[in-house]
């Protein structure tokens, strides 16, 4: 068998290898050469500025969802505004107070609409509640 004289990859130490094709010297050097080997790896993969280009189209796709967000929302209040209704408004109309307003609600007796995080009521529930 032939031996080689061989500096391991790892700990630099001298070491007579097997094969023509050995690097480290022992199986502990070997794994913790694969580990960083790894690391290494990992670091070429994500390197700063791959790092702030992913950033960057997330922040930018997120930015498209609001904008196109915040063009619907006026839209839809707009068109709504004559026969929405805010909680306020609505508890002013009928004369009951914002608690009794919030129990109607949780006991499903008058229907709300959330746009975003704001509820508004419908006049038509105004003319129901008053009959």
């Amino acid at each position: 068998m032939a031996e080689y004289l061989r500096i391991c990859n790892f700990c630099f130490k001298e070491f007579i290898a097997q094969k023509n094709t050995t690097r480290f010297c022992c199986h502990k050097c070997s794994s913790r050469g694969y580990k960083m080997r790894k690391r290494l790896d990992d670091d070429k993969m994500f390197d700063e500025r791959d790092t702030m280009k992913r950033l960057l189209i997330k922040v930018q796709i997120t930015l498209e969802k609001l904008e196109s967000m915040i063009e619907e929302l006026p839209k839809l209040f707009v068109q709504n505004k004559k026969q929405l209704l805010t909680p306020i408004e609505f508890c002013e109309a009928i004369n009951i107070h914002r608690k009794t307003f919030d129990r109607m609600v949780s006991r499903n007796e008058i229907e709300v609409q959330k746009i975003g995080k704001r509820i508004f009521i419908d006049s038509t529930e105004l003319q129901k509640i008053k009959q």
